[in-house]
C-alpha cells in the first residue's frame, strides 16, 4: 500500500532520554549541538514534567497517548500486580528493563489509542511504546534482539552506541522513503551514559551531540 502525504502536516517525536534539560541548554547555549539551537531558536523550548515517576517507559505514555501511565496500564518500569500472585497467573509482574519490553505495547489499553494508530503512515523507533506504527518499530523484534541484547546486558555502553547509530540511520532511510505522518525516534544512550557516569558527564553530551547529528 501506498500512502500520498504531500503537504500534510508532519510530526517527528525524537525522544533523547535521560538529558537533563539544564545540560541541554548548555549545549545548545555553548554552540555544540548548532541543530538543535537553531530548532529552539526558530520555535520554543519549556521544560515540563510529563509524568511521576519520570522513568524510561511510563514518562513516554504522556506524549504518545495524551494519559498517565497508570490509566492505561504501565504503573511503572517495573511492577507486581498482588491480585495475580500465583505463580501460575499470568501478567503478575513486569520488568520492561528487561525481556519483557515485548509485552509493553499489548499491556497498553487496547482502548487508549497511540499517536502512531492516529496519523498514518507511522513509524517508530527505539522508541518503548510502538503500537501502531504502520511502517515498523526499528529496534524490535528476533534480529535488533541478538543486535542489542549482548550490550544491553553487558553494559557494553559503546556497543550499544554502535547498535543505536545504525537504528537511527535505518529510521531515516525508510522516513525518506516513507515520509510518514507521525514517528518517534529514541535516542537512548543518554540515559545509559548518565546511569553509569552522572548526568553532566562527557559521554552524556557526547549522547546530546549523536541527536543534534541525526
Amino acid at each position: 500500500m501506498t500512502h500520498d502525504t504531500t503537504g500534510a502536516r508532519r510530526l517527528l517525536l525524537v525522544v533523547a532520554d535521560g538529558v537533563r534539560p539544564d545540560v541541554l541548554a548548555e549545549e545548545m547555549d555553548a554552540g555544540r549541538v548548532p541543530t538543535l539551537a537553531a530548532l529552539r531558536d526558530r520555535g520554543s523550548a519549556h521544560q515540563i514534567t510529563s509524568s511521576f515517576p519520570s522513568v524510561t517507559g511510563p514518562a513516554y505514555v504522556p506524549f504518545l497517548m495524551g494519559t498517565h501511565p497508570a490509566r492505561v496500564g504501565m504503573p511503572g518500569l517495573r511492577w507486581f500486580d498482588r491480585s495475580r500472585s500465583l505463580r501460575w497467573a499470568t501478567g503478575q509482574s513486569r520488568s520492561y528493563a528487561g525481556i519483557d519490553i515485548w509485552h509493553v505495547d499489548r499491556d497498553l489499553a487496547p482502548e487508549v489509542p497511540t499517536l502512531l494508530e492516529y496519523a498514518r503512515p507511522s513509524l517508530a523507533a527505539l522508541s518503548m511504546i510502538g503500537r501502531g506504527a504502520t511502517h515498523g518499530r526499528i529496534g524490535r523484534g528476533i534480529g535488533w534482539m541478538f543486535r542489542a541484547a549482548p550490550a544491553h546486558f553487558r553494559g557494553d555502553l559503546l556497543g550499544w552506541r554502535r547498535v543505536e547509530q545504525h537504528a537511527v540511520n535505518v529510521f531515516f532511510e525508510r522516513f525518506a522513503r516513507i515520509r510518514p505522518r507521525m514517528s518517534v525516534l529514541g535516542i537512548l544512550s543518554g540515559d545509559k551514559f548518565a546511569h553509569k557516569f552522572g548526568p553532566r558527564s562527557a559521554p552524556v553530551r557526547t549522547a546530546i551531540a549523536d541527536v543534534d547529528a541525526a
